[in-house]
C-alpha cells in the first residue's frame, strides 16, 4: 500500500513538471519565440511519457534520506555552475559556444545521484550559469538540456529500479548516450534558432560547423573525465559510509 502511494506521488510530480514545461512552451509560442517553445514542448512530452511509463522509477540512488539527497543535489549543482565558469568562450554572432568542464559535472551528477536528483543538479547549475552570465533568455532551455543529459546518464547507469550495479559496461554507454543526446538537442536547437533569427545560409553553415566541433569536444571531455571521477567519488563515499551502503 505504501509503495503504491509513493508511486502515485512520483507520477503526480512528473505530471506537474510536464505541465510546467508545457505552460512555458505555450507562453513562448504566444510570444512567437519558437526556438524556445519547441524544446520546452519536447521536454514536456518527454516528462509526460516518462511519468506514465516509468512509474517505478527509483529516485533514491544513494540510499540516504531526502534531506541528504537534496544536500548532494545542491552541492553538485554548485559544482556544475563552477564547471561552466571554467571554460573558453568563442564569440559567435551573438550565440553561446564554449569548451569547458560544465558537461563533465552534468554527466557526473547523473552517475552519482541517478536520473532525478542528478538531473536537477545538472539543470539547476546550468540554469544559474545562464542567469549570471547574461543569457537569461536561454536559461530554461539550458535547464532542460542539462537535466536530460544527466537523466539519461543516470537512468542507463542505475536502471529504472535503481538496482543495477554501476559497472563500466553500464557507465561508459550511459555517459556516451547522455552526452550525445544533449549534443543532438543542443545542435537542433541552435539550427532552429539560427533559421528563425533570419541568418543567411552561409552564416548558418558557419555557426553550425563551429557548434558541432565545440559540442563534440565538450562531450568527449565530459565522458573521459567524469567516468574515472565517478569511480573515485563512489569509492570514497562508500568507505566513509556517506552513500551507497544500502
Amino acid at each position: 500500500m505504501e509503495q503504491h502511494a509513493q508511486t502515485q506521488k512520483k507520477t503526480l510530480i512528473g505530471y506537474v513538471m510536464a505541465a510546467l514545461f508545457a505552460i512555458g512552451a505555450a507562453v513562448a509560442g504566444s510570444m512567437m519565440q519558437l526556438w524556445l517553445a519547441l524544446p520546452l514542448g519536447l521536454i514536456a512530452v518527454f516528462l509526460l511519457i516518462a511519468s506514465i511509463s516509468l512509474r517505478n522509477l527509483q529516485y533514491n540512488i544513494t540510499g540516504k534520506d531526502m534531506t541528504s539527497n537534496l544536500a548532494f543535489t545542491g552541492l553538485l549543482a554548485a559544482v556544475v555552475l563552477a564547471g561552466f565558469f571554467l571554460s573558453i568562450k568563442f564569440p559567435l554572432m551573438g550565440t553561446k559556444a564554449q569548451v569547458g568542464f560544465g558537461n563533465v559535472f552534468c554527466v557526473l551528477a547523473g552517475l552519482v545521484l541517478g536520473p532525478v536528483y542528478g538531473g536537477f543538479a545538472a539543470g539547476i547549475g546550468g540554469f544559474f550559469y545562464d542567469l549570471l552570465t547574461g543569457w537569461a533568455d536561454s536559461s530554461l532551455v539550458t535547464f532542460a538540456l542539462k537535466f536530460l543529459m544527466a537523466f539519461i546518464t543516470g537512468l542507463i547507469t542505475w536502471g529504472v529500479h535503481g538496482d543495477q550495479k554501476p559497472t563500466l559496461k553500464r557507465i561508459i554507454p550511459a555517459a556516451i548516450v547522455g552526452s550525445l543526446a544533449q549534443c543532438l538537442l543542443y545542435l537542433g536547437h541552435g539550427w532552429l534558432e539560427a533559421i528563425l533569427l533570419g541568418n543567411p545560409e552561409d552564416a548558418i553553415k558557419y555557426i553550425m560547423g563551429v557548434k558541432v566541433a565545440v559540442t563534440l569536444v565538450n562531450a568527449a571531455i565530459a565522458d573521459v573525465v567524469a567516468i574515472p571521477l565517478f569511480e573515485a567519488i563512489r569509492s570514497a563515499l562508500k568507505r566513509s559510509h556517506l552513500a551507497f551502503n544500502r
